[in-house]
C-alpha cells in the first residue's frame, strides 16, 4: 500500500504526518506508530497513566527489508484520547531528524531497499554548511568512504567469482560426463514364495530383521491338511485297536463280534447328533460362528463313519470266524501309511522358512491374506554383489561402451561410488523401444546398496 503523508492545518505537530511504518520501544514492548512525523508521533493508547509533560525512555526502530536501524529519544507526553497517546521527540539532534527525513523520502520514492542511503547519513560530517558549498572531506571522512567503497566492491566482486565459479562447474560437469540418469540396484535380494496357496495365519518376522537360513518367516493356514492327517491316523488305530480286540476274542469260546464297539460308537453317534441340534439353535441365535457349527458337524459325521465301518468291520470278522475260527488277519494299513506320510510332508510346505542368511527387507503379505505361489510374500536382502540397471535415450548409445568406469552417487547417504558398465542391452530387441538398458557393477561392499534403491549414475565422457 502507498504511503500517505498529509498535513493537518489546525493541528499542534507543525509538522507533516505519515503513516509509513514506524515502530517505538517503550519499556521493551514494541508499539506500531499510527502516524508519525519528525516532531513526534501517536501509538495506541498505553496501559500505564501517564501525565502531560511526563518525559519518558524510548528508541525509535526504522524496519528496511535487509537492516533495522535504532535510535534513542526521549518521548514528551502530550495527551492521552480517543485510544492514542501523542508524544513529542525531546531534543531531536539535528542527524536523527535528518535520519526521519530520508527515511521518509526513500519510503515516498520506493527507494528503501538502499539501506546504505539512509546509513549514510549518520556519516555526513556534523557541520552546518549551505547546499552549493562543497565540504571537504577530513582524512577520518576521507578513510570511511574509502571503507564502504571496498566494503561495496568486494561485495560486487564476491558475486562476480560465485557466477564464475557457477559457470565453471557448470561447464566441468557439461565436459566431464556424457549422461546423467537414474538407475535401479538389483541382484542382491531373493523372492520368497508360498509352495501352496493358502491363508497366511501368522508372521514371524518384521522388515529389517536378520534371519538365518532355516528361520521360520511365516505360517499358512494348514488346519484342513491336519484334519486329513489326524482323521487317517485316528481310522489306522482305530483299525489296529479292531484288530487286537478281535485277536483276543478269538481265544474265547463264544465271540460276539465288536458288539461293545459298536455300541459305544452308536452313543457316540446320538450324542454327536444332540451336539450338532444343539449347535443349530446356535448358530440360528447368533450364539455362535459358523465354524464352531461346521465343528459340530464334522464330529458327528466321523462319528458315524466309524459306526458303519465298525459295523462292517463286525460283518466280515464274524464272517471270517466262521470259516476259520483260528485264524485273524491283521488290518491292512499300507494304503494309509502312504497317505500320512505323504500328508505330512505336505504339512512342512505350509511353514515357510529362510532359505539363506539375510535381512528382511519388504514382506508384501498381511496375516489373514490369501498367499499364492505366483506371488512373492516376502523379499530377503541377501549378501550377494549387486548391480545397478539403467535405462538411456537410444541418442546416447555411441558415448556409452562396455569397460567404462562411472560414478555412481546415492543422494540418500550423500554418499558416492565407482562403477564400471558391465552389459550394454541391444535396441534391436525392440524396434519401438526409446531406450536402452546399461547393466552396472558398482564398487561397493555387498552391505551398502539396499535392493530397489535409486541411485543416480553419471556416464563420464571418453576424452
Amino acid at each position: 500500500m502507498q504511503p500517505l503523508t498529509y498535513f493537518e492545518k489546525n493541528s499542534m505537530r507543525k509538522s507533516y504526518r505519515t503513516t509509513i511504518p514506524l515502530f517505538i520501544v517503550i519499556d521493551q514492548e514494541s508499539h506500531r506508530a499510527l502516524d508519525w512525523s519528525l516532531t513526534g508521533a501517536a501509538i495506541a493508547a498505553l496501559d500505564t497513566p501517564l501525565q502531560p509533560g511526563e518525559i519518558i525512555e524510548g528508541i525509535i526502530l526504522l524496519k528496511m527489508p535487509d537492516a533495522t536501524v535504532s535510535m534513542p529519544v526521549k518521548l514528551k507526553h502530550i495527551y492521552t484520547g480517543e485510544g492514542r497517546s501523542g508524544f513529542a521527540f525531546e531534543n531531536l539532534s539535528e542527524k536523527n531528524r535528518n535520519l526521519l527525513r530520508r527515511f521518509i523520502e526513500l519510503s515516498i520514492e520506493g527507494k528503501i531497499e538502499n539501506t546504505d542511503d539512509v546509513i549514510a547519513v549518520y556519516e555526513e560530517p556534523d557541520i552546518e554548511t549551505p547546499v552549493q558549498t562543497p565540504v571537504r572531506l577530513q582524512d577520518e571522512e576521507s578513510g570511511t568512504l574509502k571503507s564502504y567503497f571496498l566494503r561495496s566492491s568486494f561485495r560486487y566482486i564476491a558475486a562476480g567469482l560465485a557466477l564464475l565459479t557457477l559457470f565453471g562447474l557448470l561447464l566441468f560437469y557439461n565436459l566431464r560426463y556424457a549422461y546423467e540418469g537414474s538407475g535401479i540396484v538389483t541382484g542382491n535380494d531373493r523372492k520368497i514364495y508360498p509352495l501352496q496357496s493358502a491363508v497366511v495365519s501368522r508372521l514371524y518376522v518384521r522388515e529389517g530383521e536378520r534371519v538365518k537360513a532355516g528361520d521360520p518367516l511365516l505360517q499358512l493356514d494348514s488346519s484342513a491338511i491336519r484334519y486329513q492327517l489326524s482323521l487317517l491316523e485316528s481310522q489306522k488305530r482305530e483299525a489296529m485297536k479292531r484288530y487286537e480286540l478281535a485277536k483276543k476274542r478269538q481265544t474265547e469260546e463264544r465271540v460276539v463280534p465288536n458288539s461293545g464297539l459298536i455300541r459305544l460308537l452308536e452313543k457316540r453317534v446320538a450324542l454327536a447328533y444332540g451336539e450338532l441340534q444343539n449347535a443349530k439353535k446356535q448358530y440360528a441365535g447368533r450364539l455362535i460362528t459358523k465354524s464352531v457349527l461346521e465343528g459340530a458337524r464334522r464330529r458327528w459325521l466321523d462319528a458315524g463313519a466309524k459306526l458303519e465301518r465298525a459295523r462292517v468291520d463286525s460283518r466280515l470278522l464274524r464272517k471270517k470266524l466262521a470259516e476259520n475260527p483260528g485264524d485273524t488277519q491283521a488290518p491292512d494299513t499300507e494304503e494309509s501309511d502312504v497317505r500320512i506320510a505323504y500328508l505330512k510332508n505336505l504339512l512342512k510346505q505350509y511353514r515357510i522358512t529362510a532359505p539363506v542368511e539375510g535381512i528382511v527387507y519388504e514382506i508384501y503379505a498381511t496375516e489373514g491374506q490369501q498367499a499364492q505361489p505366483s506371488t512373492p510374500v516376502m523379499a530377503l536382502w541377501v549378501r550377494q554383489k549387486p548391480t545397478i540397471v539403467v535405462n538411456i535415450p537410444n541418442s546416447y548409445l555411441s558415448d556409452i561402451s562396455a569397460g567404462e568406469q562411472v560414478d555412481i552417487v546415492d543422494k540418500k547417504s550423500r554418499k558416492s561410488y565407482s562403477g564400471i558398465v558391465k552389459k550394454i542391452g541391444s535396441v534391436n530387441e525392440n524396434l519401438d523401444a526409446e531406450r536402452f538398458s546399461v547393466t552396472i557393477e558398482p564398487s561397493v561392499s555387498l552391505d551398502t546398496l539396499a535392493p530397489h534403491q535409486r541411485v543416480e549414475v553419471l556416464f563420464k565422457r571418453a576424452f
